[in-house]
Protein backbone atom coordinates (compact mmCIF):
# COMPACT_ATOMS: atom_id res chain seq x y z
CA UNK A 1 0.00 0.00 0.00
CA UNK A 2 1.11 3.06 -0.80
CA UNK A 3 1.79 6.19 1.36
CA UNK A 4 -0.37 8.79 0.52
CA UNK A 5 -1.24 12.53 1.18
CA UNK A 6 -2.95 13.17 4.90
CA UNK A 7 -2.10 9.94 6.15
CA UNK A 8 -1.31 9.21 9.23
CA UNK A 9 2.47 9.84 10.47
CA UNK A 10 4.77 6.39 10.44
CA UNK A 11 8.41 6.41 11.01
CA UNK A 12 10.93 6.52 8.20
CA UNK A 13 13.69 3.53 8.50
CA UNK A 14 16.36 6.43 9.20
CA UNK A 15 14.73 7.40 12.31
CA UNK A 16 16.72 4.81 14.09
CA UNK A 17 20.19 6.44 14.72
CA UNK A 18 22.75 5.74 18.13
CA UNK A 19 20.65 3.55 20.08
CA UNK A 20 17.57 5.87 20.11
CA UNK A 21 14.30 7.26 17.99
CA UNK A 22 14.28 10.59 15.71
CA UNK A 23 10.36 11.01 16.00
CA UNK A 24 10.59 13.95 14.09
CA UNK A 25 11.93 11.62 11.21
CA UNK A 26 8.21 9.83 9.75
CA UNK A 27 6.05 10.99 6.73
CA UNK A 28 2.59 10.83 5.41
CA UNK A 29 1.50 6.77 5.75
CA UNK A 30 -1.21 4.79 3.59
CA UNK A 31 -3.10 3.91 7.08
CA UNK A 32 -6.37 6.26 9.03
CA UNK A 33 -5.86 6.93 12.75
CA UNK A 34 -7.93 4.13 13.36
CA UNK A 35 -6.08 1.96 11.14
CA UNK A 36 -2.89 3.12 12.64
CA UNK A 37 -4.03 2.80 16.29
CA UNK A 38 -2.24 -0.48 17.13
CA UNK A 39 1.02 0.64 15.90
CA UNK A 40 1.28 3.91 17.52
CA UNK A 41 3.99 3.83 19.40
CA UNK A 42 4.88 5.60 23.26
CA UNK A 43 7.76 6.66 25.10
CA UNK A 44 9.80 3.21 26.35
CA UNK A 45 9.60 1.11 23.30
CA UNK A 46 12.56 -0.42 21.82
CA UNK A 47 11.76 -0.53 17.73
CA UNK A 48 14.27 -3.06 15.93
CA UNK A 49 15.55 -2.68 12.43
CA UNK A 50 14.38 -6.16 10.42
CA UNK A 51 16.40 -5.74 7.51
CA UNK A 52 19.62 -4.00 5.86
CA UNK A 53 22.15 -4.84 3.11
CA UNK A 54 24.52 -5.15 5.88
CA UNK A 55 24.49 -8.32 8.19
CA UNK A 56 26.41 -5.87 10.98
CA UNK A 57 23.32 -3.27 10.93
CA UNK A 58 20.45 -5.98 10.67
CA UNK A 59 18.81 -5.23 14.16
CA UNK A 60 19.73 -2.26 15.59
CA UNK A 61 17.51 -0.98 17.35
CA UNK A 62 16.11 2.58 19.32
CA UNK A 63 14.23 3.55 22.15
CA UNK A 64 11.58 5.91 21.97
CA UNK A 65 11.82 9.00 24.07
CA UNK A 66 9.12 11.72 25.20
CA UNK A 67 6.18 11.41 22.97
CA UNK A 68 4.76 14.82 21.44
CA UNK A 69 2.64 13.68 18.66
CA UNK A 70 1.26 10.61 17.56
CA UNK A 71 3.34 8.31 15.54
CA UNK A 72 2.95 4.80 13.94
CA UNK A 73 6.12 2.33 13.26
CA UNK A 74 6.34 0.33 10.00
CA UNK A 75 6.31 -3.11 8.91
CA UNK A 76 10.14 -2.67 8.33
CA UNK A 77 10.33 -2.01 12.15
CA UNK A 78 9.51 -4.55 14.95
CA UNK A 79 8.28 -3.33 18.41
CA UNK A 80 9.34 -4.56 21.49
CA UNK A 81 7.87 -3.37 24.69
CA UNK A 82 9.95 -4.78 27.87
CA UNK A 83 8.45 -5.70 31.15
CA UNK A 84 8.94 -2.86 33.49
CA UNK A 85 9.32 -5.54 36.33
CA UNK A 86 12.21 -7.43 34.92
CA UNK A 87 14.05 -5.55 32.74
CA UNK A 88 14.47 -1.79 32.31
CA UNK A 89 14.48 -0.16 28.83
CA UNK A 90 17.70 1.51 29.37
CA UNK A 91 19.44 -1.96 30.26
CA UNK A 92 18.19 -3.77 27.33
CA UNK A 93 19.05 -1.02 24.36
CA UNK A 94 22.59 -1.08 26.05
CA UNK A 95 22.52 -5.05 26.25
CA UNK A 96 21.05 -5.15 22.61
CA UNK A 97 24.20 -3.74 21.26
CA UNK A 98 26.38 -5.90 23.00
CA UNK A 99 28.98 -8.10 21.26
CA UNK A 100 27.20 -11.30 22.36
CA UNK A 101 23.54 -10.47 21.89
CA UNK A 102 25.10 -9.11 18.22
CA UNK A 103 26.64 -12.32 17.66
CA UNK A 104 23.10 -13.96 17.98
CA UNK A 105 21.36 -11.45 15.85
CA UNK A 106 24.10 -11.82 12.49
CA UNK A 107 23.57 -15.70 13.22
CA UNK A 108 19.72 -15.48 12.59
CA UNK A 109 19.59 -13.20 9.96
CA UNK A 110 19.01 -14.67 6.84
CA UNK A 111 19.53 -13.09 3.09
CA UNK A 112 17.38 -12.58 0.08
CA UNK A 113 18.78 -11.01 -3.04
CA UNK A 114 21.46 -9.33 -0.88
CA UNK A 115 19.18 -8.01 2.36
CA UNK A 116 19.61 -9.36 6.00
CA UNK A 117 16.51 -10.05 7.55
CA UNK A 118 14.98 -11.07 11.31
CA UNK A 119 12.05 -11.44 12.63
CA UNK A 120 9.64 -11.58 15.74
CA UNK A 121 10.63 -15.09 16.25
CA UNK A 122 14.61 -14.61 15.87
CA UNK A 123 14.23 -11.58 18.79
CA UNK A 124 12.29 -13.77 20.67
CA UNK A 125 14.95 -16.98 20.38
CA UNK A 126 17.71 -13.97 21.85
CA UNK A 127 19.40 -15.31 25.30
CA UNK A 128 20.34 -11.49 26.83
CA UNK A 129 21.73 -11.46 30.61
CA UNK A 130 19.16 -9.69 32.85
CA UNK A 131 20.86 -9.35 36.42
CA UNK A 132 18.44 -7.87 39.30
CA UNK A 133 17.06 -3.90 38.61
CA UNK A 134 19.55 -2.49 41.00
CA UNK A 135 22.40 -4.23 39.38
CA UNK A 136 20.97 -3.16 35.73
CA UNK A 137 20.47 0.22 37.12
CA UNK A 138 24.27 0.22 38.12
CA UNK A 139 25.48 -0.95 34.96
CA UNK A 140 23.55 1.59 32.73
CA UNK A 141 24.67 4.93 35.29
CA UNK A 142 28.26 3.53 34.38
CA UNK A 143 27.98 2.94 30.91
CA UNK A 144 26.37 5.81 30.48
CA UNK A 145 28.39 7.95 32.05
CA UNK A 146 31.35 6.56 30.00
CA UNK A 147 29.56 6.77 26.90
CA UNK A 148 28.42 10.44 27.25
CA UNK A 149 31.80 11.18 26.55
CA UNK A 150 32.37 9.03 23.48
CA UNK A 151 29.42 10.58 22.26
CA UNK A 152 30.81 13.91 23.06
CA UNK A 153 33.89 12.82 20.50
CA UNK A 154 31.50 11.41 18.12
CA UNK A 155 29.77 15.06 17.78
CA UNK A 156 32.29 16.70 17.13
CA UNK A 157 34.17 14.02 14.34
CA UNK A 158 31.02 14.00 12.97
CA UNK A 159 30.74 17.97 13.02
CA UNK A 160 34.08 18.32 11.13
CA UNK A 161 32.69 15.44 8.43
CA UNK A 162 30.15 17.46 7.38
CA UNK A 163 32.36 20.32 7.14
CA UNK A 164 34.71 18.72 4.92
CA UNK A 165 31.50 17.38 3.16
CA UNK A 166 30.67 20.51 2.38
CA UNK A 167 33.72 21.36 1.53
CA UNK A 168 33.93 18.61 -0.87
CA UNK A 169 30.23 19.21 -2.70
CA UNK A 170 32.09 22.89 -3.45
CA UNK A 171 35.08 21.43 -4.62
CA UNK A 172 33.12 18.52 -7.18
CA UNK A 173 30.63 21.52 -8.67
CA UNK A 174 33.62 23.64 -9.67
CA UNK A 175 35.01 20.37 -11.98
CA UNK A 176 32.04 21.22 -14.45
CA UNK A 177 32.09 23.71 -17.12
CA UNK A 178 28.44 25.02 -18.49
CA UNK A 179 29.80 23.91 -21.85
CA UNK A 180 30.94 20.71 -20.84
CA UNK A 181 28.76 18.09 -23.20
CA UNK A 182 26.99 15.57 -21.44
CA UNK A 183 26.14 11.63 -21.89
CA UNK A 184 24.27 9.18 -20.36
CA UNK A 185 26.43 6.10 -18.82
CA UNK A 186 25.01 3.62 -20.80
CA UNK A 187 26.65 5.53 -23.64
CA UNK A 188 29.73 5.66 -22.11
CA UNK A 189 29.86 2.14 -20.84
CA UNK A 190 31.07 -1.08 -22.53
CA UNK A 191 29.41 -3.27 -20.17
CA UNK A 192 27.51 -3.02 -17.02
CA UNK A 193 25.24 -5.65 -14.62
CA UNK A 194 24.87 -6.87 -11.29
CA UNK A 195 26.93 -9.15 -9.09
CA UNK A 196 26.66 -12.32 -7.71
CA UNK A 197 24.02 -13.85 -4.66
CA UNK A 198 25.87 -16.90 -3.77
CA UNK A 199 26.56 -17.43 -0.52
CA UNK A 200 29.56 -16.11 1.36
CA UNK A 201 31.63 -16.22 4.44
CA UNK A 202 34.99 -15.27 5.94
CA UNK A 203 36.37 -18.97 5.55
CA UNK A 204 34.76 -19.18 2.38
CA UNK A 205 36.13 -21.31 -0.33
CA UNK A 206 35.66 -19.56 -3.58
CA UNK A 207 36.96 -16.18 -4.70
CA UNK A 208 36.44 -12.78 -2.22
CA UNK A 209 33.22 -11.12 -3.28
CA UNK A 210 33.21 -6.74 -2.72
CA UNK A 211 29.96 -5.96 -0.43
CA UNK A 212 29.09 -2.55 0.37
CA UNK A 213 31.01 -2.13 4.25
CA UNK A 214 34.05 -2.88 1.40
CA UNK A 215 33.57 0.31 -0.34
CA UNK A 216 35.53 3.03 1.58
CA UNK A 217 36.43 6.25 0.31
CA UNK A 218 36.07 6.00 -3.31
CA UNK A 219 38.30 2.40 -3.35
CA UNK A 220 38.22 -0.89 -2.64
CA UNK A 221 38.97 -2.16 1.39
CA UNK A 222 38.68 -6.02 1.55
CA UNK A 223 40.25 -5.73 5.60
CA UNK A 224 36.32 -7.38 6.02
CA UNK A 225 37.46 -9.57 3.19
CA UNK A 226 33.89 -12.67 2.64
CA UNK A 227 34.79 -14.79 0.36
CA UNK A 228 32.76 -17.66 -1.87
CA UNK A 229 31.16 -20.19 0.36
CA UNK A 230 31.06 -23.43 -2.36
CA UNK A 231 33.93 -23.24 -4.73
CA UNK A 232 32.44 -24.88 -7.48
CA UNK A 233 30.03 -21.59 -8.21
CA UNK A 234 31.64 -20.02 -11.10
CA UNK A 235 31.96 -15.97 -10.60
CA UNK A 236 34.40 -15.89 -13.36
CA UNK A 237 32.39 -13.52 -15.47
CA UNK A 238 32.08 -11.24 -12.52
CA UNK A 239 35.41 -10.64 -11.37
CA UNK A 240 36.91 -7.30 -11.16
CA UNK A 241 39.01 -5.48 -12.94
CA UNK A 242 41.40 -2.27 -12.24
CA UNK A 243 38.93 0.66 -13.39
CA UNK A 244 35.85 -1.04 -12.93
CA UNK A 245 33.26 1.02 -11.14
CA UNK A 246 31.13 -0.05 -8.65
CA UNK A 247 28.03 1.84 -7.52
CA UNK A 248 25.47 0.80 -4.58
CA UNK A 249 21.78 -0.32 -5.83
CA UNK A 250 20.13 -1.02 -2.40
CA UNK A 251 20.30 -0.11 0.94
CA UNK A 252 17.98 1.11 3.97
CA UNK A 253 19.62 4.42 3.67
CA UNK A 254 18.58 7.04 0.57
CA UNK A 255 22.02 8.76 1.34
CA UNK A 256 23.86 5.70 0.50
CA UNK A 257 22.42 5.05 -2.60
CA UNK A 258 24.10 5.52 -6.00
CA UNK A 259 27.48 5.59 -3.65
CA UNK A 260 30.44 4.56 -6.02
CA UNK A 261 33.99 3.10 -6.04
CA UNK A 262 36.79 2.70 -8.74
CA UNK A 263 38.68 -0.29 -8.20
CA UNK A 264 42.06 -0.43 -7.78
CA UNK A 265 45.04 -2.49 -9.01
CA UNK A 266 45.92 -5.72 -7.32
CA UNK A 267 41.83 -6.30 -6.28
CA UNK A 268 41.01 -10.18 -6.87
CA UNK A 269 37.44 -10.52 -6.28
CA UNK A 270 33.86 -10.80 -7.49
CA UNK A 271 31.36 -8.22 -6.32
CA UNK A 272 28.03 -9.13 -4.63
CA UNK A 273 24.37 -8.44 -6.32
CA UNK A 274 23.58 -4.88 -4.34
CA UNK A 275 26.43 -3.52 -6.73
CA UNK A 276 26.18 -3.05 -9.94
CA UNK A 277 29.84 -2.58 -12.04
CA UNK A 278 29.99 -0.63 -15.02
CA UNK A 279 32.71 -1.10 -17.65
CA UNK A 280 33.56 2.39 -19.33
CA UNK A 281 35.21 3.27 -22.93
CA UNK A 282 38.94 4.91 -22.04
CA UNK A 283 38.51 6.89 -25.11
CA UNK A 284 35.50 8.14 -24.03
CA UNK A 285 35.47 8.73 -20.01
CA UNK A 286 38.06 7.90 -16.88
CA UNK A 287 36.31 5.68 -14.17
CA UNK A 288 37.27 8.45 -12.06
CA UNK A 289 35.55 10.96 -13.71
CA UNK A 290 32.41 9.44 -13.27
CA UNK A 291 32.83 8.60 -9.92
CA UNK A 292 33.05 12.16 -8.90
CA UNK A 293 30.30 13.02 -11.34
CA UNK A 294 28.01 11.24 -9.50
CA UNK A 295 29.63 12.42 -5.99
CA UNK A 296 28.77 15.98 -7.04
CA UNK A 297 25.34 17.69 -5.37
CA UNK A 298 23.30 17.85 -8.36
CA UNK A 299 24.01 13.71 -9.28
CA UNK A 300 23.38 13.51 -5.85
CA UNK A 301 19.64 14.63 -6.05
CA UNK A 302 19.21 12.93 -9.09
CA UNK A 303 19.96 9.70 -8.02
CA UNK A 304 18.10 10.02 -4.67
CA UNK A 305 15.13 11.07 -6.51
CA UNK A 306 15.56 7.95 -8.93
CA UNK A 307 16.02 5.33 -6.06
CA UNK A 308 12.58 3.47 -5.25
CA UNK A 309 12.13 2.14 -1.36
CA UNK A 310 10.80 -1.36 -1.08
CA UNK A 311 10.14 -3.10 2.31
CA UNK A 312 12.52 -0.08 4.06
CA UNK A 313 15.14 -1.04 1.15
CA UNK A 314 16.14 2.11 -1.66
CA UNK A 315 17.11 0.66 -4.71
CA UNK A 316 18.44 1.64 -7.72
CA UNK A 317 17.99 -0.43 -10.80
CA UNK A 318 20.90 -0.47 -13.96
CA UNK A 319 18.18 1.09 -15.99
CA UNK A 320 17.72 3.59 -13.82
CA UNK A 321 21.65 4.19 -13.82
CA UNK A 322 21.98 3.86 -17.31
CA UNK A 323 19.41 6.87 -18.48
CA UNK A 324 21.80 9.14 -15.94
CA UNK A 325 23.70 12.05 -17.91
CA UNK A 326 26.92 13.62 -16.69
CA UNK A 327 29.39 16.05 -18.03
CA UNK A 328 31.58 14.61 -20.04
CA UNK A 329 34.50 16.99 -21.79
CA UNK A 330 37.47 16.09 -23.52
CA UNK A 331 39.54 12.63 -21.93
CA UNK A 332 42.28 15.11 -21.49
CA UNK A 333 40.55 17.85 -19.99
CA UNK A 334 38.68 15.20 -17.80
CA UNK A 335 42.38 14.35 -16.73
CA UNK A 336 43.54 17.60 -16.27
CA UNK A 337 40.19 18.70 -14.24
CA UNK A 338 41.29 15.72 -11.63
CA UNK A 339 44.82 16.44 -11.40
CA UNK A 340 43.75 20.05 -10.08
CA UNK A 341 40.92 18.51 -8.07
CA UNK A 342 43.33 16.18 -6.24
CA UNK A 343 45.85 19.03 -5.55
CA UNK A 344 43.06 21.20 -3.94
CA UNK A 345 41.74 18.40 -2.22
CA UNK A 346 44.93 16.45 -1.03
CA UNK A 347 44.76 18.33 2.79
CA UNK A 348 40.88 17.56 3.03
CA UNK A 349 41.68 14.17 2.40
CA UNK A 350 43.72 13.54 4.92
CA UNK A 351 42.01 15.15 7.37
CA UNK A 352 38.64 13.12 6.48
CA UNK A 353 40.84 10.05 7.00
CA UNK A 354 42.30 10.70 9.99
CA UNK A 355 38.07 11.26 10.96
CA UNK A 356 37.63 8.47 10.03
CA UNK A 357 39.95 7.17 12.31
CA UNK A 358 38.61 8.88 15.08
CA UNK A 359 34.95 7.27 14.17
CA UNK A 360 36.13 3.82 14.03
CA UNK A 361 38.15 4.05 17.36
CA UNK A 362 35.15 5.32 19.01
CA UNK A 363 33.20 2.46 18.04
CA UNK A 364 35.77 -0.04 18.54
CA UNK A 365 35.83 1.89 22.33
CA UNK A 366 31.92 1.59 22.72
CA UNK A 367 31.48 -2.47 21.78
CA UNK A 368 34.69 -2.51 24.42
CA UNK A 369 32.74 -0.71 26.83
CA UNK A 370 30.02 -2.88 26.45
CA UNK A 371 31.41 -6.24 26.93
CA UNK A 372 33.32 -5.26 30.03
CA UNK A 373 30.02 -4.07 31.29
CA UNK A 374 28.46 -7.22 30.70
CA UNK A 375 31.17 -9.18 32.04
CA UNK A 376 31.36 -7.64 35.32
CA UNK A 377 34.23 -6.11 34.64
CA UNK A 378 33.50 -1.80 35.08
CA UNK A 379 33.51 -0.19 38.63
CA UNK A 380 33.11 3.57 37.56
CA UNK A 381 36.59 4.31 37.83
CA UNK A 382 38.16 6.52 35.09
CA UNK A 383 40.43 3.11 34.85
CA UNK A 384 37.28 1.48 33.43
CA UNK A 385 38.25 2.83 29.81
CA UNK A 386 41.89 1.82 30.28
CA UNK A 387 40.32 -1.82 30.31
CA UNK A 388 38.38 -0.97 27.39
CA UNK A 389 41.51 0.01 25.82
CA UNK A 390 43.12 -2.99 26.20
CA UNK A 391 40.26 -5.28 25.01
CA UNK A 392 39.47 -2.69 21.93
CA UNK A 393 42.83 -3.90 20.90
CA UNK A 394 43.10 -7.42 22.22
Amino acid sequence: MKDREGGFPVLRLTAIRDGRVDLEQSKEGAWTAEEARQFVVRSGDMLVVRGNGSRSLVGRAGVVGPVSAPVAYPDTLIRVRPSADIVSTRFLALAWHSTGVREQIEAAARTTAGIYKINQRDLASLVIPVPPLDEQRRIVDILEGHLSRLDAADAYATAAARGLGRASAAQLTQLVSDSDPTARLSALATSSGYGTSTKCAPDGAGPAVVRIPNIKRGAIDLGDEKRVVDSSVDVSGLMLSEDDLLIVRTNGSRDLIGRTAVVQGGIHASFASYLIRYRFDPDLVLAEWVHQMLARPAARAVLEGLAASSAGQYNLSLGKLDRVEIAVPPVTEQTRRLSAHRETTYAADRIAASVEAVQTRSKKLRRALLAAAFSGRLSGQPSDLEIAEEMAHA
